[in-house]
């Protein structure tokens, strides 16, 4: 956390099973390792908890199951494990709805969790038919070409990678597009 003192303004407040905030710095794409066989690329929640948490969105996703009475982690996909240690933790719960929403608007927006969930967006199959196109005529406006500072265009490529692979996006064939 270190890193990231300053709160995020992504809008997305996490909340503990006491109804109490949690405050947030941003999301940050890791890769980890449990020695499995294969890597397991995420988008984490950089949030100010104690123990950090991997949601049961990540261990479905990744088709991960926890063995507590083995005290293993087992991979579904290639039927490999490794151990793992299980701490006692204080809290049991972390929720992206408000507490302070009226219970109606709790109740809406717990049933549709897939979209109040910040690692579900690319996940969820659209249910229409429309797609959006930007046509454009003429050349592109002139800009400067900068290069980025080495960390931050290691950071964007991770994260354009991660979005192609999610689905969320595709590199452009356009030969008006800048290559990152």
């Amino acid at each position: 956390i270190s890193k990231f003192k300053k709160p995020s303004d992504s809008g997305l407040t996490l909340f503990a099973a006491n109804g109490s905030p949690i405050q947030t710095y941003g999301t940050r794409l890791l890769q980890l390792d449990f020695a499995l066989r294969r890597t397991f690329k995420w988008s984490f929640i950089v949030a100010d908890v104690d123990k950090a948490i991997i949601g049961a969105d990540f261990l479905r996703y990744f088709g991960l199951l926890v063995d507590l009475k083995g005290r293993r982690l087992v991979d579904s996909v290639t039927s490999l494990h490794t151990s793992i240690s299980c701490l006692d933790v204080s809290y049991s719960a972390v929720s992206t709805i408000s507490p302070s929403l009226k219970p109606e608007y709790q109740q809406l927006l717990s049933n549709y969790a897939d979209i109040t969930n910040p690692n579900s967006v690319g996940k969820i199959a659209p249910k229409h038919t429309v797609t959006h196109h930007i046509q454009t005529v003429g050349p592109p406006v002139f800009a400067k070409p900068r290069r980025l500072n080495p960390e931050k265009e290691a950071i964007a490529r991770a994260e354009f990678s991660y979005m192609v692979e999610q689905g969320i996006c595709r590199p452009s064939k356009s030969c008006w597009a800048s290559p990152l």
